[in-house]
């Protein structure tokens, strides 16, 4: 199995979903009804969408016993975990 294409999938299906939730929330807009939710739920997905394909690149990987790409989705699934962590402190 090639190692790009779950995670081409993931990262088309979070665009095209947001996306239409954001067209959604407008088309909403427009006729005059406010459904913030919409908008909520598109700038969530489009933000855990690399999430997901780093997941799914180090299943890929895992399942293709390729350690070496495994090691490197985990390392960055680390990062960005830590990045989270850091950012939420910092806000408070």
């Amino acid at each position: 199995m090639r190692e790009s294409k779950p995670v081409y999938v993931t990262l088309t299906a979070g665009v095209v979903v947001s996306y239409t939730l954001f067209a959604l929330g407008l088309a909403a807009h427009i006729l005059g009804l406010e459904l913030p939710m919409l908008f909520t739920a598109a700038a969530i997905t489009l933000l855990i969408t690399p999430t997901a394909a780093v997941i799914a690149a180090l299943a890929t990987f895992l399942a293709g016993r390729e350690y070496r790409g495994a090691l490197l989705a985990l390392t960055l699934l680390a990062i960005m975990a830590l990045s989270l962590l850091i950012s939420s402190m910092l806000r408070r």
